[in-house]
């Protein structure tokens, strides 16, 4: 990870740790959310200055990555941080599907493996 993304990690983890909104598992959701969104968003800022070099020549390395590539990456990382700390509702609906989503999923794997190993244990 770049020097601009380790920047934009540690405050996010810092204020969701101090934000009272938010329980602990909650919490945990948005920094592992974060570091993915900011890790993405990164990688956006590097591909877009690759290309634009690639196609443009060596000449707008410094355009493209100390003006443009910043512009994208602190655009999407504001984005992030006005949702998590502004649209909390919605956060909060986003941790509850994605939640729902790994509890159904977990009792799905329990059934099926649990009636497997009851199954095993019965034949012996």
């Amino acid at each position: 990870m770049s020097v601009p993304a380790l920047l934009k990690q540690r405050p996010l983890s810092v204020w969701l740790f101090f934000y009272q909104f938010y329980n602990r598992f909650e919490k945990a959701f948005f920094v592992i959310v974060g570091v993915i969104w900011i890790y993405v968003a990164n990688l956006i800022r590097l591909m877009s200055v690759i290309m634009l070099v690639h196609f443009f020549g060596a000449d707008i390395f410094f355009f493209a990555h100390s003006i443009l590539g910043r512009i994208i990456f602190y655009v999407l990382i504001i984005t992030l941080y006005y949702n998590v700390f502004t649209f909390s509702q919605i956060s909060h609906s986003l941790y509850r599907s994605v939640n729902k989503m790994i509890l159904q999923a977990w009792h799905k794997l329990k059934e099926r493996f649990g009636n497997d190993r009851k199954n095993q244990l019965n034949k012996k």
